[in-house]
């Protein structure tokens, strides 16, 4: 309607110019000898004429330059003064403001383009209505005093030009058009109904001004040589994606006879695919065509195609659908109709591929709200159907919006990219959220290998499935980690985050796992992420198995509880199951025995009649400790057997340890590798505070006596996080509780203030180690891992070979190994030198206020003193005192003056130098 009241107002205003002008001055009346006529070769029954047949004449026949009250509003129309149609593929049309300028490309055909025989072809301005649908468009801004076109064929032959006002040389036939007012056109004689095909080679005779009247290869032919046909092509102007489209042809006979072998070509919509063709039709690349063999006068023909619309959202135009007969030398063509696929919901799969693009999908949550991290106000959870998954990230969500696993949702967003994995982000989220359905039903997730959850980019963003060993197991402070490894090589991270609630304790290294989990992408890192602690499940061979657990300490006196689960992991029963047990070797007897047990001398003996596949049985017994008993107490392995299973099944392969006294000593808790044996368990151990550090959220105790092996550390960070646990140095503490690896660090997590007793306060701290790590870097992680926890110290002095950083971390190297400058990464050979210090705390530093103490490269110190940590990957001695610092003169050296035509130039190393100011460099945009 807007757009029918802008050309009515274009109309009168156009009209009333003309009229003002024809006033002023009269229009020239083109040369009569030069007008393009039709010549007829012969007649209808009923006497109608059948124009003569010839070659297209492409002429540009109307141009409008701006309205009164929008520049923009512009076309460009062509006409064929011939009755055969003229394919402009490879084809350009040019624009030149004024002599001298550069030509501009208004629009290059780079595909077929009919223009129809006696027909019209219009370009329209982008963006602009002009009161139909173009033929194609283009961008480029016409002056409307003055300028010129140049039309030039695929040989780059120009076919027609048209200049106006003040035209540039080479673009204007004879004379230049007069430039017209706003709002009304320059039109070629005839015009209208007559078509326009006057070409006399002058510009001001050829053209006049008229009221705007855009035509396109759909409109009537002009002139109408007497009779006609006439085709139509409807198709919906919206549909949505993937849905059935019926697109109507009609074609009819005004010719003044019947017309024979009709051709019906029509294109074939991009991306949309043939469901059904009328009788006799079949599709020829993108088109498709059927034969109508007569068709009478003043008869028509309809027919159907039945079409299926992409599974995408964009706007396509269909143009070039034609009907000719064999007998009838001119083609009717249809108008080209928009189509836009929009609304509905489309594959998650093709979704993924729209990155920029608002989109609609419906899919069931793989994923549940609030459990994966997406800032602190948002909220983010997965969807997926058939064809893919994504995730579905809300910001400022949190608390807002809220799916559970197996929800039925229909999702509108834009599809964007972050760090490399893909996600719909909703605008408004009562609009754009729409649950279609509460917990319809959980989705399956997809068994893949190891290998693909690595590398197949199909994979991401959906439910899958993986099998591998566990290799590596760590805690982070908001994350766990673990490597998943198949027997092949390949290794899949698994990514869990703690707001999941899931915990890693009950996972061994080595042990296979059947793992659910969101496959994404983070930056570069291939990712798995479990939701919920059941999509860890353990794989085990499918065999007999034996395990025996008891207590890791007990008081002189006291109990040992044993209890031994036999599992049965074969396919079938096994019958028979026998289970030893031995007493253990000294220190400790067999006292009761439960669940059907039998002695026999030092031994027990369990038969159970069957154990069904998959199923285990637990069969007890306890053991007394005796008064006198010290140290630890030895159980070797119990075995069991079965009539189908024949050779003994051992618990393990190294005798079960019961501590007596205390607890577990702090060197068996750290053990003698990398990881502590005890792991993901609950022990209790007692040693003397080292090191008080709240803003580390936690101290570290040594035992006062250890063992004799120089790989384990007899030192221990005891992590109490929110806990208020009140100790000083000196104290002797028992503690009991989780023991962690966390970010590659061995610590006793305590989970409760009562878990936590102060035996003594005011011991002698244990003696420090003297620092004196070997020069290669493999070397020196081995020899601080015996140290981890201790305390440690340097005497004396070490010089700075870094300056403390933002973190309160500075990097020493020891006076009598001769170096004073190292490259971390680089001098493999030397950089075990190296000895880290910290500050004691997590803060970020922003000047020299909040520092205990600060090093500048050169600087020597001594007398440091307190326990080593392992963070961020280094181990660091966090002092418990201020160390002596020795500050270096460094004057800054001296440059030569600069002589004629030189120049000084000094570069400076700014790495520690901070802009703290707002805006923070680091800010987000």
């Amino acid at each position: 309607m807007e757009t029918r009241r802008l050309w009515i107002g274009l109309f009168i205003v156009a009209l009333a110019l003309v009229g003002c002008k024809d006033q002023a001055t009269p229009l020239p009346s083109p040369p009569a000898e030069e007008e393009t006529t039709v010549a007829p070769t012969g007649e209808t029954p009923s006497g109608q004429a059948i124009p003569e047949e010839s070659d297209g004449v492409v002429l540009f026949s109307e141009l409008l330059l701006a309205a009164p009250d929008n520049n923009n509003l512009e076309f460009i129309e062509l006409y064929n003064a011939g009755t055969r149609p003229v394919d402009l593929n490879g084809w350009s049309l040019w624009y030149q403001l004024a002599s001298g300028q550069a030509e501009k490309l208004v629009h290059a055909w780079e595909e077929p383009a009919d223009l129809p025989g006696y027909g019209h072809y219009l370009l329209a301005r982008a963006g602009q209505a002009i009161g139909l649908i173009g033929d194609a468009e283009y961008d480029i801004a016409l002056f409307e005093t003055k300028g010129g076109l140049a039309l030039r064929d695929a040989a780059g032959e120009t076919v027609d030009i048209l200049g106006w006002g003040d035209a540039p040389e080479g673009f204007f036939n004879g004379r230049a058009a007069a430039a017209p007012e706003k709002g009304v056109s320059l039109e070629r004689w005839p015009g209208g109904e007559a078509g326009s095909g006057t070409d006399s080679g002058d510009n001001r005779a050829d053209f006049s001004p008229a009221a705007p009247n855009p035509q396109n290869s759909g409109s009537d032919i002009a002139p109408i040589p007497g009779g006609r046909l006439t085709f139509s092509l409807q198709i919906p102007a919206t549909v949505e994606p993937g849905s059935e489209v019926e697109a109507v042809v009609e074609v009819q006979n005004l010719t003044g006879a019947a017309v024979h072998d009709l051709l019906v070509s029509v294109p074939l919509p991009d991306g949309f695919e043939v469901i059904g063709l009328p009788d006799g039709g079949s599709q020829a690349g993108r088109r498709l065509e059927w034969t109508v063999s007569e068709l009478a006068d003043g008869g028509s023909e309809t027919a159907t195609v039945v079409l299926s619309s992409p599974w995408t959202y964009f706007t396509t135009l269909v143009r070039g659908a034609y009907a000719q007969a064999a007998d009838w030398p001119l083609r009717a063509y249809g108008s080209p109709l928009s189509i836009t696929i929009a609304g509905g919901s489309i594959p998650i799969a093709t979704a993924r591929t729209l990155a920029g693009k608002v989109v609609t999908i419906e899919g069931t949550a793989t994923m549940y709200t609030d459990a994966f991290y997406a800032g602190s106000t948002g909220t983010k959870f997965y969807l997926e159907d058939e064809s893919g998954g994504i995730q579905v990230f809300c910001p400022g969500g949190l608390g807002i919006v809220a799916a559970g696993l197996g929800d039925r949702i229909r999702v509108t967003g834009g599809i964007e990219v972050y760090r490399g994995s893909l996600e719909i982000i909703p605008g408004v989220y009562e609009d754009d959220i729409e649950i279609l359905e509460r917990g319809a039903a959980e989705w399956a997730p997809a068994q893949i290998t190891i290998r693909a959850a690595g590398s197949d980019e199909s994979v991401l963003g959906r439910l899958n499935v993986v099998q591998g060993a566990a290799t590596r197991i760590e805690e982070f402070s908001y994350s766990y980690e673990v490597d998943l490894v198949d027997d092949t090589g390949y290794m899949i991270l698994l990514y869990i985050e703690k707001e999941t609630g899931i915990s890693v304790e009950p996972q061994e290294l080595g042990r296979s796992y059947r793992v659910t989990g969101i496959s994404e992408l983070y930056d570069t890192d291939w990712q798995l992420k479990p939701r919920l602690q059941t999509d860890f499940m353990p794989v085990f061979p499918p065999e007999l198995m034996l395990e025996m657990v008891a207590e890791n300490s007990v008081p002189a006196g006291g109990a040992i509880h044993y209890a031994l689960t036999a599992d049965n992991h074969t396919d079938a029963p096994l019958t028979n199951v026998r289970i030893v047990a031995i007493q253990p070797a000294e220190g400790a007897a067999i006292d009761e025995v439960m669940d059907g047990g039998e002695r026999e001398g030092d031994s027990v003996i369990w038969t159970l009649p069957e154990l069904a596949a998959g199923g285990s049985a637990t069969v007890r017994y306890t053991a007394a400790v005796s008064e006198e008993a010290e140290g630890r107490i030895l159980t070797l392995p119990a075995v069991a057997t079965a009539d189908q299973w024949p050779e003994p099944v051992a618990s393990g392969t190294d005798p079960l340890l019961t501590f007596v006294g205390e607890g577990v000593p702090i060197w068996a808790i750290q053990g003698s590798g990398v990881e502590s044996p005890y792991v993901r368990g609950q022990a209790a151990t007692q040693g003397v505070v080292i090191g008080v550090f709240p803003e580390m959220d936690g101290f570290w105790i040594q035992e006062t006596q250890t063992d004799d092996d120089p790989a384990t550390s007899a030192g221990l960070f005891v992590l109490t996080g929110e806990l208020e646990a009140v100790v000083e140095l000196g104290d002797l503490v028992r503690v009991t509780g989780k023991v962690r690896e966390k970010s590659g660090q061995t610590m006793l997590h305590l989970l409760a203030l009562e878990d936590l007793t102060v035996v003594g306060s005011g011991y002698q701290l244990p003696a420090a180690a003297e620092l004196d790590p070997p020069p290669d870097r493999q070397e020196a992680a081995v020899y601080y891992e015996a140290l981890e926890g201790m305390l440690v110290k340097v005497t004396g002095p070490a010089v700075a070979i870094a300056p403390t950083s933002k973190y309160g971390e500075a990097v020493l190297v020891r006076s009598d190994r001769g170096i004073d400058r190292l490259t971390y990464g680089l001098d493999t050979a030397s950089t075990g030198l190296m000895i880290f210090v910290d500050d004691g705390s997590d803060a970020t530093h922003y000047d020299l206020s909040t520092l205990p103490f600060a090093l500048q490269s050169g600087d020597r110190v001594a007398n440091l003193v307190g326990p080593l940590a392992f963070t961020f990957d280094n181990f660091k001695l966090e002092p418990i005192r201020v160390p002596e610092v020795y500050p270096t003169d460094r004057p800054l050296p001296g440059l030569e003056e600069a002589g004629e035509q030189q120049f000084s130039v000094a570069t400076f190393n700014v790495e520690n130098l901070f802009d703290f100011q707002d805006p923070h460099p680091s800010d987000p945009p």
